[in-house]
């Protein structure tokens, strides 16, 4: 591994908070692919019990209450998904206000 050269205080201090916001991004990133991944897994178990749901309900007026259920729980999923990725409080609207 190479080593660094001697720095100044003022470029240590600048590197430090540079690598600091290199590592505040990688969690940023890695909580975004989280709140996806998670979204992507509801998302599918919302398609599967429907499937489910389809195949062993034979009756039409029956069929429709689990499915109907199972579209507004993937609905408010899907709506809710940007709550669920910025975790720290602020909404995009608050962003643009600030």
């Amino acid at each position: 591994m190479r080593e660094r050269p001697a720095l100044s205080v003022s470029e240590a201090a600048a590197l430090s908070e540079v690598e600091g916001a290199l590592a505040k991004s990688r969690a940023y990133c890695a909580r975004e692919l989280a709140a996806m991944n998670r979204l992507a897994v509801a998302l599918i178990a919302y398609a599967i019990l429907g499937i489910l749901a389809w195949l062993t309900i034979s009756d039409m007026r029956i069929r429709a209450v689990p499915l109907g259920i199972l579209a507004l729980f993937a609905a408010k999923s899907w709506l809710r998904r940007k709550d669920v990725m910025h975790l720290d409080g602020e909404s995009e609207a608050d962003k643009a206000e600030s």
